[in-house]
């Protein structure tokens, strides 16, 4: 999510459009080119051990925080989160890199008149990715997401139980099935640290896994 949004992307960015629905399809080799690669190889995957067909919804967004994808009632129910929700742009708790993004994508904001919500701000793609879909018969989840958080260890802890619980209550799914992938193990300032908080999060969340990641 690089550079400023024209104005088609910006008008784009809110609730009710920032998705585009592209109903179920085939795997054709047209249709999974422009999918997830690790969503489809999952999906590939679960269906020969089912041996039932499998639908996977994607809507994944490069780059995006774990804020985001949380409801507004779960984000006002701790301070540290509500104060998230009055300031999303000089907040200590949003690391650098990604106010700077949110400024860059929205240079032309004002220039063109266009009222939106950035997709890294908190509850935008919950409300945008999660809560349309919160009537489907979800049967688990997928995620891979953590950059965007890697600096605020302990903070991210706390939202990514706020996260699993938020969509489990939303799909009336107390223990439906959530995977992750571990980041990377790059060596960058907290990152290790933030793995094994992924780690320490399997004896913490029930019903979780978690994908081992060694490079």
């Amino acid at each position: 999510m690089e550079g400023f949004f024209d104005k088609k992307k910006l008008e784009s960015c809110n609730a009710n459009s920032y998705f585009e629905v592209s109903g179920w399809q085939e795997p054709t080799s047209e249709a999974v080119s422009k999918f997830s690669a690790i969503a489809y190889a999952f999906a590939y995957c679960l269906q020969k051990d089912l041996n039932v067909p499998v639908g996977i919804i994607c809507n994944a967004v490069g780059g995006s925080t774990t804020q985001s994808w949380i409801s507004r009632e779960t984000m006002e129910s701790i301070h540290e989160t509500v104060d998230l929700l009055n300031d999303t742009h000089l907040n200590p708790m949003v690391q650098p890199w990604v106010s700077e993004r949110k400024a860059l994508n929205f240079t032309n904001k004002e220039r063109f008149g266009v009222k939106a919500r950035h997709p890294f701000d908190p509850t935008m793609l919950f409300d945008a990715g999660i809560y349309p879909i919160k009537n489907y018969n979800i049967n688990g989840v997928i995620w891979y997401q953590g950059k965007s958080n890697a600096e605020r260890v302990d903070f991210h802890s706390k939202l990514f139980k706020m996260l699993v619980e938020d969509w489990r209550l939303h799909w009336n799914k107390p223990e439906i099935p959530f995977y992750y992938v571990q980041l990377s193990s790059i060596n960058r300032p907290t990152w290790g640290h933030f793995r094994d908080s992924q780690r320490r999060l399997l004896t913490e969340i029930p019903n979780i896994g978690m994908a081992v990641r060694n490079s």
